[in-house]
């Protein structure tokens, strides 16, 4: 490992750093699920998303070399129950993930409709920016 705190971080070697970090996460999670017939593609996006949202240090914080310590962050991945839903409204196919002990629900995309309160809402927005514009 390079040694990142004196002089600070190169980008693409950060870059480097999260991918290597991001394929050795999506090849324990491939391990641990190995036979499932869900879609491990949507659990590697998340790892991916979460990772490449992390700060850069080579943008974020340019210098460390001040730093007295280099700052660790410890992943953990741990067995959750995880249950795939798939559901259809007005003959449209969806799916939502129910996971974790605390029931957090995921849904890549789920109906919309306009009801007749987010229909009002508009129509009251409206209403109130055109009285405030006409009366400036």
């Amino acid at each position: 490992m390079q040694v990142a705190v004196i002089g600070g971080m190169d980008q693409a070697y950060y870059a480097q750093l999260q991918a290597h970090v991001s394929n050795r996460f999506c090849s324990s999670i491939d391990e641990k699920l190995k036979g499932y017939d869900g879609d491990i593609k949507q659990a590697h996006d998340l790892i991916s998303g979460f990772i490449q949202g992390m700060p850069n240090p080579a943008t974020e914080n340019k210098l460390l070399e001040r730093e007295t310590m280099p700052v660790r962050i410890r992943f953990a991945i741990t067995d959750v129950p995880v249950v795939r839903i798939e559901y259809s409204h007005e003959q449209k196919p969806y799916e939502l993930w129910v996971y974790g002990n605390e029931h957090k629900v995921y849904a890549s995309k789920h109906p919309r409709k306009l009801t007749a309160k987010v229909f009002g809402w508009c129509v009251v927005a409206i209403a109130v920016t055109w009285f405030v514009l006409a009366h400036i």
